[in-house]
């Protein structure tokens, strides 16, 4: 597997933690393009997604509901500290004083670790991890134990061929492992189950026909129970685009569902006049193209994997008369003609991988037929989806299941597969195994809730607009993770109707939930809440002035220097606040007088020009850990993380009196995204991981990172 291979697999792989499908690059491109209108939602979080993105306005959705009271007894479990209860609308009952030692998981030196979910089992913990070799250029399957969480050993460093971890689960009998594998262009999910953690075994999935166009992806939920195991998955079906209109062309493009193709047809008179291939619209390898979008050169992808560790920062190649400069210190390049020294093309990196103009020829006369910028062909691409044309997959939802982990069968969880679906929870409870559904598309979102008593028949008890995250059990009593609205977790008696019982401070978001002997206990991360300072807008002789703090927006005449119009919003509303109007298909918005007469219109361009001339994010230095613990469900502790140095922890397991959580250490964090532009640990095709860096020359690492582990005991 070359480095391009392995950045698309890690980068596919993030996009699942994310609740993302794989899909198509070209997929990925087109779909961003439809669902930035999806984030536009209400107050300050639809303002920031048009201002600041997607990120924005994701994090700062809320609600405003009241809590429900709640007791806040303390256990005799917990040994409060002296600092004061967390703020929020449901507060901890204290803060538990947690002792945290981070743990190096032994390991050959070369050998470099990702990937890696810890579990508890019979009072003790086991790692896997995908592990390469830098020397030997294999893949393994690393798996460590226990007994502590202190102490581990190296049980078992399998050959694992190309495939990656992606979850693990305790069972009745053993262990089960989640893999993946990808070869380009599909992946292919695998099964391994293991008695004591150590030895694994190949189970023989039976997934059916998989047409083109479709994809296979897990959320990485499964359960098990009474003998059987249970893993939750999706079929995805990249939906045909609907057909863009080229009026003065005079022709119609039309996509061949998972053909990779276009049909062009005479508008008029409705003939097929030609095929052409995807990437003469999207842009395939990279090129350099002249000023009137003509083809000059086509970049060998050699020359990109070289070029990238160039000790001076510049490389050069020379190929059909062109020389070619790449300058990755400025991550620009420039091609000049050979014979002349004339500049043929100049820009940034990023424009080789995109087309400047689509180019169609009559196949018979060779005469061009369309020949447009491609920004044209987006405005007939936005004007075809504004016609009630979302471009949404269609998933289907369904399980595999194994009584014995060697023989697993697809068993098909029926929906409403017009919609995009996330299988995103799934528990074995006192009732049976429990199924949670998000289903969200063009129709409005809704969560379902599936049970079944023996993991084959399912039958659907209950619908509604909850979403929730990761599930698990206890004590005859459900919880869980929900990312909608303000993050926080829930608790149930039968997995459908779900009560909120502990809510996260701001910017506070949790990923993972763990229950164990000792309790339950919830993972994530403290992002970064500085909204900064309010931005403006002049335009027209007018000026809108949004205050994320106060959560406050005016709009004043320049010339008279008067307040025209003042909104007060709440950064939690789901919807825009009176006074406000969203053009969804535009992605713009108008600010209207008390009498309804529109003040203010602010496109797209307008508002993301103010935010660039904003500095927000000046003095941000990376997540810090957050975590929440209940000894028995009912009641909800913050809990100290003073030697906790993990930045976005992502699996956590709870023992009879240790948690042990993964994650990415702080100090690697900063050094990987350094302030000087340096990246770190970089893995190439030599197997050499190696660091460069914007401001100095090359420096490799014959090392690779050690892999860690957080274990933290109440005190």
């Amino acid at each position: 597997m070359n480095m391009e291979d392995r950045l698309r697999e890690a980068f596919d792989q993030e996009a699942e933690h994310l609740h993302a499908p794989s899909g198509s690059p070209e997929t990925a491109v087109r779909r961003g393009r439809r669902r930035r209108a999806s984030n536009l939602i209400g107050g300050a979080t639809l303002i920031l997604a048009l201002v600041g993105g997607t990120a924005a306005g994701v994090q700062l959705l809320g609600d405003t509901e009241d809590p429900p009271e709640q007791d806040l007894a303390a256990s005799s479990v917990v040994k409060e500290t002296d600092e004061s209860a967390s703020e929020g609308p449901l507060p901890s009952a204290g803060v538990v004083d947690f002792a945290w030692e981070r743990i190096a998981l032994p390991k050959p030196n070369s050998t470099n670790v990702w990937d890696t979910q810890v579990v508890a089992k019979d009072g003790g913990f086991i790692a896997v991890a995908t592990g390469w070799d830098q020397q030997s250029g294999l893949q393994q399957l690393l798996t460590w134990n226990s007994a502590d969480g202190l102490s581990w050993s190296l049980t078992s460093t399998e050959l694992g061929g190309e495939r990656t971890i992606d979850q693990v689960l305790a069972t009745d009998d053993g262990f089960v492992a989640v893999t993946r594998t990808f070869d380009g262009s599909n992946e292919t999910i695998g099964l391994l189950t293991s008695t004591d953690g150590a030895t694994w075994t190949e189970g023989e999935i039976d997934l059916g026909p998989i047409a083109s166009g479709q994809h296979v992806y897990f959320s990485g939920v499964t359960a098990s129970g009474d003998g059987t195991t249970v893993v939750g998955g999706v079929i995805e079906t990249e939906p045909v685009e609907p057909p863009v209109v080229l009026e003065a062309a005079g022709v119609v493009l039309e996509e061949n569902g998972g053909q990779g193709t276009y049909t062009v047809t005479d508008l008029e008179t409705g003939e097929v006049i030609t095929e052409i291939e995807a990437h003469e619209i999207w842009g395939g390898s990279p090129a350099i193209y002249g000023p009137d979008g003509e083809l000059l050169l086509v970049v060998p992808l050699e020359f990109l994997e070289d070029s990238v560790t160039a000790d001076s920062g510049l490389a050069i190649m020379e190929q059909d008369g062109i020389r070619l400069e790449f300058d990755f210190e400025e991550f620009t390049y420039v091609a000049t003609e050979v014979s002349s020294g004339n500049v043929l093309a100049s820009g940034t990196q990023d424009e080789l991988y995109r087309n400047p103009r689509l180019r169609i020829a009559d196949p018979e006369t060779g005469d061009l037929i369309v020949d447009m910028d491609m920004d044209q062909f987006f405005l007939a691409q936005e004007k075809a989806y504004s016609q009630g044309n979302e471009y949404f997959p269609e998933s289907s939802s369904f399980v595999l299941v194994t009584d014995d982990g060697e023989t697993w069968s697809r068993v098909d969880v029926a929906g409403n597969d017009s919609q995009q679906a996330d299988v995103n929870g799934l528990v074995y409870g006192a009732d049976g195994f429990v199924l949670t559904i998000n289903r969200y598309g063009p129709e409005e979102a809704t969560r379902e809730v599936w049970r079944s008593t023996d993991g084959r028949d399912w039958e659907v008890s209950a619908s509604d607009d909850f979403r929730n995250g990761q599930i698990v059990s206890r004590d005859g009593m459900y919880y869980s993770l929900s990312y909608d609205r303000r993050p926080g977790v829930f608790s149930s008696t039968d997995g459908a109707n779900w009560t909120r019982i502990y809510e996260t401070e701001s910017g506070v978001y949790f990923q993972a939930l763990g229950s164990g002997e000792l309790g339950l206990v919830a993972v994530g991360q403290v992002e970064d809440t500085d909204l900064g300072p309010p931005l403006s807008v002049s335009k027209e002789g007018r000026t809108m002035t949004l205050d994320y703090v106060e959560g406050r927006l005016t709009v004043t005449d320049d010339e008279m220097d008067a307040v025209l119009r003042v909104i007060e919003f709440d950064i939690y509303d789901e919807d825009p606040p009176a006074g406000i109007e969203v053009d969804e298909d535009n992605f713009g918005l108008t600010i209207l007088d008390t009498d309804g007469t529109p003040l203010m219109v602010l496109t797209e361009e307008d508002m993301e020009g103010a935010e660039s001339e904003r500095e927000i994010y000046e003095d941000y230095t990376g997540p810090t850990p957050a975590l929440a613990y209940s000894p028995d469900g009912a009641n909800w502790f913050t809990v100290s993380t003073a030697g906790l140095d993990v930045a976005y922890p992502r699996s956590v397991a709870v023992g009879e009196d240790a948690v042990v959580i993964v994650g990415e250490p702080s100090d690697q964090y900063s050094r990987e995204f350094g302030s000087d532009g340096s990246v770190t640990q970089v893995l190439g095709d030599d197997g050499v991981s190696f660091s460069y860096s914007t401001a100095t020359t090359l420096v490799v690492e014959t090392e690779a990172p050690e892999t860690f582990v957080w274990v933290g005991r109440p005190r």
